[in-house]
C-alpha cells in the first residue's frame, strides 16, 4: 500500500472530503478553488494512491484506517540527546532517571494529539525540532530545550528545567517540559493560522478553534462552534476537536450566551460519549466528562473525573486549574493552594490564555485573598472581554479588599438576571454568595426579572 505521507496537505484535505461522499462542486465550493484544480489535486491523489476512482480510494482510507491524515499534523522530531546520555551512563541510577524522563515527555507529547511525534528527521518532514542539552551534575540534571521550526531551522524558543536525581521528581520535570512546549506550539501555531489567508487547511481550522475559544467572546464561541462542526462532519473521530466542541457549548452555558442550553448541554453529552467510545482512557475525554457532570451539579464525580485525567497527562494543566477551583468551593483550603501553586510552576506563560486569569481570581477570592483577586482580574481585563460573571467577581473583590468607590464604579457595568445570578452562585460555597448578594445590594447592582 503507498504511503499517505506522500500527500500534499491540501490533497489530504481534499481525500477526506471524497471519502465522506463530497462532490468535486461541493469541494470547490467549500475550500474556495476552481473546479479545474480540484480535479487535478483529485488525480494526483489516484496516481499516489496506485487508485483509479473514489470507490477504491475509500476503501484504500478505511483500510489503512486513516481518518484523521486530512489535519496533516505538524511532525515533531525529538533529538537523540536523551539516548546517547543514557547509552553512556554508568550509573544505574541516572540511567534509570533518564530513561523514564523520556518515556513521559514522549507519551505526553503523544497524548496531545496535535503533532506527530518522530525519533529521526527526515527530508520530507515538516514541522518543529525540539533540542535537548543535558548537563548531568552531582545531584541534579539541568535541561535546556530548544524549539526551532524544521527544516528551516528558525528559533522559536528555549526553556531551562532542573531536577534531583530521584526517581520522584520525573514526573514533575516531564510536566513542566511537556507543558511549557505545548504551550509555545500552540502559540506557534496560532500565530502560523492568523497570519494565514482564508483559504485555511483543516488541520489550522482545528488550531484556529483553540485561537477562538481563547478569546471567550459570544461571536468567538460561535464561530469555535461553525469551525468545529465542519471538521467533526469530515473527520468525525478527531478527539481533539471533539474535547474543543464540547468546551465551546460549556462556555456558552457559564457566559449565559448559550442560544439553547438544552441543546449545548446535549452535544456535550453526545460528544463525551462519542469519545468515550474512541479512547476511554483518554485525559481529554475525561476532561469533558468531567464538566458534563459539574454542570449536572454532580461535583464528586466530576472531581473524579479531572483526576483521572491527571493520572493520564500530568501536564494537563486545565485539569489543574479546574480542581484547584473545586477544591477551594469545598473549603478544601490545604489541597487548592497546593495545586494552583503546581498547575502555575508546569507553564507560568499558562495563566495569560483564554479564562485562566479569571479562574486563578476567582480562586483568590474564595480564598479570601482579595487582593490578589483583584490584580488577576485586572489583568485579565486587559486581554479579554468584560463578561458579566468577571465584572461581578472584580467588583466584589474591590469592595471586599476595601476600595469600595471604584467596586461602586464598576458596578454600573454589571448586566444581571436573576435567573443567572442563581447559575454563577452556584459555583461559590454558601457564605461566598451570601456575601456576594450583600456588595451586589450595597453596590445598587440592579438584578433584572
Amino acid at each position: 500500500m503507498h504511503d499517505h505521507k506522500k500527500l500534499s496537505s491540501r490533497e489530504k484535505d481534499i481525500l477526506a472530503f471524497i471519502c465522506n461522499g463530497y462532490t468535486n462542486t461541493d469541494i470547490s465550493r467549500i475550500l474556495k478553488l476552481s473546479i479545474n484544480t480540484v480535479k487535478a489535486h483529485t488525480q494526483h491523489i489516484y496516481q499516489k494512491l496506485d487508485v483509479s476512482n473514489r470507490t477504491e480510494a475509500a476503501i484504500w482510507w478505511q483500510n489503512a484506517a486513516l481518518a484523521e491524515i486530512s489535519f496533516a499534523y505538524p511532525d515533531l522530531i525529538l533529538d537523540d540527546s536523551f539516548e546517547q546520555l543514557i547509552q553512556d551512563s554508568q550509573d544505574p541510577s541516572t540511567k534509570d532517571f533518564l530513561i523514564q524522563l523520556q518515556s513521559k515527555i514522549a507519551d505526553m507529547l503523544s497524548a496531545k494529539e496535535l503533532f506527530t511525534i518522530r525519533a529521526t528527521a527526515e527530508p520530507d518532514m515538516e514541522g518543529y525540532f525540539i533540542r535537548w542539552h543535558i548537563t548531568n551534575e552531582i545531584n541534579t540534571f539541568a535541561i535546556s530545550v530548544s524549539l526551532e521550526t524544521y527544516p528551516q531551522k528558525q528559533y522559536i524558543w528555549k526553556g531551562h528545567f532542573s531536577a534531583k536525581k530521584k526517581i520522584k521528581a520525573v514526573q514533575l520535570l516531564a510536566s513542566q517540559i511537556v507543558s511549557s512546549l505545548t504551550y509555545q506550539l500552540i502559540e506557534r501555531e496560532i500565530h502560523n493560522v492568523v497570519m494565514t489567508p482564508a483559504d485555511k487547511t483543516l488541520y489550522q481550522k482545528l488550531i484556529l478553534s483553540f485561537h477562538l475559544l481563547n478569546q471567550s467572546t459570544p461571536e468567538s464561541i460561535q464561530l469555535a462552534k461553525t469551525t468545529l462542526d465542519e471538521l467533526l462532519r469530515i473527520s468525525p473521530n478527531c478527539i481533539v476537536a471533539l474535547y474543543n466542541r464540547c468546551i465551546a457549548s460549556y462556555l456558552s452555558i457559564i457566559t449565559n450566551n448559550s442560544q439553547n442550553p438544552a441543546d449545548d448541554l446535549a452535544t456535550i453529552a453526545m460528544y463525551c460519549k462519542k469519545s468515550t467510545q474512541l479512547c476511554r482512557n483518554h485525559a481529554r475525554s475525561y476532561y469533558i466528562r468531567g464538566l458534563y457532570l459539574l454542570l449536572q451539579k454532580k461535583v464528586p464525580e466530576g472531581i473524579h473525573m479531572f483526576e483521572k485525567s491527571l493520572t493520564i497527562d500530568d501536564s494537563f494543566q486545565g485539569s489543574h486549574l479546574i480542581l484547584a477551583q473545586l477544591y477551594t468551593l469545598l473549603q478544601k483550603i490545604p489541597e487548592a493552594e497546593k495545586k494552583l501553586a503546581y498547575t502555575l510552576s508546569l507553564c507560568p506563560d499558562y495563566k495569560y490564555k483564554g479564562n485562566n486569569l479569571f479562574s486563578i481570581g476567582m480562586i483568590f477570592f474564595l480564598l479570601k485573598k482579595y487582593e490578589k483577586a483583584t490584580r488577576f482580574l485586572e489583568e485579565n481585563f486587559c486581554i479579554s472581554e468584560n463578561h458579566p460573571l468577571e465584572l461581578l467577581l472584580y467588583t466584589c473583590a474591590l469592595h471586599q479588599s476595601g476600595n469600595v468607590s471604584k467596586a461602586n464604579e464598576v458596578a454600573k457595568q454589571v448586566l444581571l438576571t436573576e435567573e443567572y445570578l442563581q447559575t454563577l452562585l452556584q459555583f461559590f460555597d454558601k457564605k461566598s454568595a451570601i456575601s456576594i448578594r450583600s456588595i451586589i445590594e450595597q453596590s445598587g447592582i440592579e438584578i433584572r426579572t
